[in-house]
């Protein structure tokens, strides 16, 4: 594990650990506001606000969930991993500004995000990877099931510690909680809570964990060792795999939440690099 990753976990823990995961202290929802340095198009499709960051043709297309345990607006370290990625991989990405569970609880987002990716092919996007951390990840894989069994699935899924079951069920966690310097039980069992409303939180539209393996697109996945996803994403991972499916998981030394959306950690450009290196795959044309 570089100085670098090991600093940045140590700040997280003192600084960012709560505000990630109690929704209560997440402040009231509103609409995602790009950061200076980062240059996005606002758009409307299907009447959700998006945001397109990069240039170039959109027949191809990366669509981004964000994390914030839908509960929280995208972050910084959102637009800069989009930023960076789009720049890579050469085709644009649309950060899609999805309702969060302050406004809306499921569906209401999976609707959203397949109304975007419907309105993308109206209007001529031939091939979409969708992508997303955390509650985003988990998003991106409930969508690209409901997509699978409408029989319009998407190209590929690009993973970042995604939030696969939101009851938090697996024992294993338990034995990573005091490891994990960013997500807390108590936060994400309130958070998912929040999301799902007055339905069963194993629904596997909230906690894909749940659902159907077979069929899903090619995926890749990371996450850290040091985190509470673990355990899910490793047992989703696995499952997808037996029921003939292609995931590359990557589980990264001494990685916390979400680390590759930090950028500029040396962990997190070796997972860019891979990411980039299956976009490139998925999209051979770009």
């Amino acid at each position: 594990m570089s100085w670098q990753q090991n600093l940045t976990a140590g700040i997280i823990r003192v600084t960012m650990r709560a505000s990630f995961l109690l929704p209560s202290l997440a402040g009231p929802p509103g609409r995602a506001v790009p950061p200076r340095g980062v240059t996005t198009e606002a758009a409307t499709i299907a009447d959700v606000p998006c945001f397109w960051i990069g240039s170039g043709a959109r027949d191809d297309v990366i669509v981004y969930l964000h994390g914030g345990g839908y509960s929280g607006q995208a972050s910084r370290v959102h637009w800069d991993w989009s930023h960076t990625v789009s720049g890579l991989v050469g085709v644009p990405v649309l950060l899609v500004d999805y309702a969060l569970s302050g406004e809306h609880t499921y569906p209401y987002a999976v609707e959203q995000v397949i109304g975007v990716i419907t309105e993308l092919r109206k209007q001529g996007a031939r091939r979409v990877l969708l992508g997303g951390d955390s509650a985003g990840g988990g998003l991106a894989v409930a969508v690209a099931s409901r997509l699978r069994d409408a029989g319009e699935g998407v190209t590929g899924l690009i993973l970042i510690s995604p939030w696969l079951d939101v009851t938090l069920a697996d024992p294993a966690i338990q034995a990573l909680v005091r490891h994990d310097v960013m997500l807390t039980v108590d936060g994400l069992l309130e958070a998912g809570r929040a999301y799902a409303g007055e339905v069963d939180a194993r629904t596997p539209g909230i906690s894909p964990l749940y659902g159907h393996p077979a069929g899903l697109p090619a995926a890749i996945v990371h996450v850290g060792d040091r985190e509470l996803f673990l355990p899910d994403d490793t047992a989703w991972a696995s499952a997808v795999t037996a029921a003939g499916g292609d995931v590359e998981l990557h589980v990264i030394p001494g990685g916390f939440h979400v680390s590759p959306v930090f950028v500029r950690l040396p962990e997190s450009r070796r997972a860019i690099a891979q990411q980039v290196e299956f976009a490139r795959r998925m999209l051979p044309s770009s």
